[in-house]
């Protein structure tokens, strides 16, 4: 791998024109090129297809649109496409660190070995919205999203494309099934997503999945690998 890498960056939208700009300006200044960003608008009824068209008039990617079929059938249209040889996500509502892909894609050069890495998250919480029950349960240690992973782009072809049966959590099985196809991944101590709690996130809307599924995945990754 070389530091030429092409990165895909994966973005699906559904109804986000409130918070897409920001999270497609923390791609495009990004501390590394090059860099595809594949935005699928997943049957937005508000102006998220113009906010990426706009980016897109000055930045490498394309837009896709589809009817309303959930995050998981976003990410996996956008897969299918993807011409990087590394592949990593960003909800329309969050914003990368500036130097998020240059750390993951350094790390993935410095060990061969690995097929996925894995960072952690700073949250924040919109003005006036209530810290939801999960929030305030991992108070006291950080949260690994997986949607932080940068993945080579072969690994979907070994475990498959996320589960469209999952309105939430679909990050979590498709780890959970990628382990058990012996991927190699790991979590690192690092900063690499700025989530924003705005009250209308599909994790917000629901405490007792995500709360549970925040247990499986820090029991996993305590586990690590096999």
């Amino acid at each position: 791998m070389s530091a030429r890498t092409l990165v895909s960056v994966v973005v699906p939208v559904y109804n986000g024109a409130a918070f897409l700009r920001d999270a497609l300006t923390s791609i495009g200044t990004q501390k590394y090129a090059p860099i595809e960003v594949i935005i699928v608008d997943d049957g937005s009824t508000d102006e998220s297809h113009l906010i990426a068209d706009s980016f897109l008039a000055h930045h490498n990617g394309r837009l896709l649109r589809q009817g309303n079929l959930g995050p998981a059938a976003a990410r996996n249209a956008a897969i299918a496409v993807a011409r990087g040889e590394l592949i990593t996500f960003l909800d329309a509502d969050d914003e990368m660190v500036a130097d998020r892909v240059a750390f993951q894609v350094e790390h993935l050069h410095q060990h061969p070995m690995l097929d996925v890495v894995i960072g952690s998250e700073e949250i924040r919480l919109d003005s006036g919205i209530e810290t939801p029950p999960w929030l305030q349960a991992q108070e006291t240690r950080p949260a690994y999203p997986i949607m932080t992973m940068m993945a080579r782009a072969p690994v979907f072809e070994r475990v498959g494309l996320f589960d469209t049966s999952f309105s939430v959590a679909e990050d979590t099985d498709w780890l959970l099934r990628a382990r058990a196809t012996g991927v190699q991944y790991e979590f690192v101590d690092r900063i690499l997503l700025r989530r924003r709690i705005h009250g209308a996130n599909l994790m917000y809307r629901s405490d007792d999945r995500r709360q549970a599924l925040f247990r499986a995945l820090q029991r996993l990754r305590r586990a690590g690998p096999d």
